[in-house]
């Protein structure tokens, strides 16, 4: 069989041209995609204050120490805070803030190569528990995709700031201003400026609540005693009546009885006590409310040190600096004898409830001079010689 000469020309042109359009067409096409698809790894920096902050980064055996700042934290990093407070610093401005005790992975943190990209960056973070706050940046050439994950939700932020805290299966996520997505299990919900979700795991999400949370559990007495609070009585002579605590039902409330009588004359205290543990820096305000009722006291005032009042409220805390402090608030109806001092005391009416608020107790001398970090506890507590006096309507209320 002979070759056709043309017919084998023609073929070679006709492949030579389409070869060639290919690479004019496909080769800019090729070129575009790349420019719209390729990014880069911009990665944060972390900074400890007051203590040390552990990194671990995926690839080595042990973590790295930070006192200071330690630059390139690289995708599935650890981050470990302990006793310190640690500040992200991101590629588009956004920063994130882990306080104490906070254990944080970083999975994405990546924005497009060339300006040219109608891409969005991304910052993935996964939080296992404690508290961070995350201000998230206006959007500059690229959008950003910012979402954290824990246990038991997905939040997706936009510009704006941030609260979100772990503790156990529960996730608290609250919004200062901007706009938060919030999905867990089948549920979505939306928050905006001043509002606050829970989601625990698998059984969704809570309501929309307002940002203000008390972090006070069964504070209204409803519940038995056990269920957040533990009583306790001490007495400097061991012989004399002993001081109880129990819960009555009084005027369509539940309220806490302090009492002691029987012709005492030796200190004692009475009273309850709930662990809180909850971190409080950088929020807007503490207010401590209480109702109480004093019926009876036989040491004047808040006795002769001002530190014997018929109801004391206590409220320990650790300052920024890592220190263990509290402070304390009396009441009581029956006038000090003179040259007896008060002190962090006022004078109530007897035999009536009382609802005091305490304001923003960042505001108060003692915590702008040492402003809290956490709050570890609240006690409540007659003190004194002879006294029956009542509370109820325990709360602490923080708003971000």
């Amino acid at each position: 069989m002979r070759r056709n000469p043309e017919r084998v020309a023609w073929v070679i042109l006709a492949a030579s041209f389409g070869a060639c359009c290919l690479i004019a067409i496909g080769t800019p096409l090729a070129a575009a995609w790349y420019v719209d698809r390729a990014v880069s790894l911009e990665l944060p920096s972390v900074t400890a204050i007051n203590s040390t902050t552990s990194v671990h980064k995926r690839a080595a055996e042990e973590p790295t120490a930070v006192t200071s700042t330690l630059e390139d934290i690289p995708e599935g990093s650890w981050i470990y805070t302990h006793d310190s407070v640690a500040l992200l610093a991101f590629f588009d401005q956004s920063t994130v803030t882990l306080y104490r005790d906070t254990e944080m992975a970083l999975l994405r943190s990546q924005r497009p190569r060339f300006d040219l990209s109608s891409q969005r960056g991304s910052i993935y973070l996964l939080i296992q528990r404690g508290r961070m706050r995350l201000d998230i940046a206006a959007e500059g050439i690229h959008a950003v995709d910012f979402h954290v994950r824990t246990a038991s939700a997905r939040v997706f932020l936009t510009p704006g700031s941030y609260i979100v805290e772990v503790h156990g299966d529960e996730s608290q996520v609250i919004c200062r201003y901007g706009e938060a997505t919030v999905a867990a299990t089948d549920e979505v919900v939306k928050l905006q400026g001043r509002e606050r979700v829970i989601a625990k795991y698998r059984t969704g999400l809570s309501e929309l609540l307002p940002a203000e949370r008390n972090l006070i559990l069964n504070g209204d007495f409803g519940e038995p005693l056990s269920l957040g609070w533990e009583g306790y009585n001490i007495q400097s002579d061991p012989a004399e009546v002993e001081g109880r605590v129990s819960v009555m039902a009084l005027e369509g409330r539940h309220a806490v009885l302090f009492s002691r009588r029987g012709a005492a004359q030796n200190h004692a205290e009475t009273g309850i006590v709930q662990p809180i543990n909850r971190d409080v820096q950088d929020v807007a305000s503490v207010r401590l409310h209480v109702s109480v009722q004093l019926a009876h006291q036989s040491l004047p005032g808040g006795g002769y040190l001002s530190s014997e009042f018929p109801v004391i409220v206590r409220l320990d805390y650790k300052d920024v600096y890592g220190n263990d402090r509290f402070i304390t608030h009396g009441f009581y109806y029956m006038d000090p004898v003179q040259d007896w001092p008060i002190i962090n005391g006022e004078k109530i009416p007897p035999l009536v409830w009382f609802p005091y608020e305490s304001g923003n107790l960042l505001d108060w001398t003692q915590l702008r001079e040492a402003p809290p970090a956490r709050v570890t506890s609240i006690s409540i507590y007659a003190s004194g010689w002879e006294y029956d006096s009542m509370v109820t309507e325990v709360e602490l209320l923080v708003e971000e």
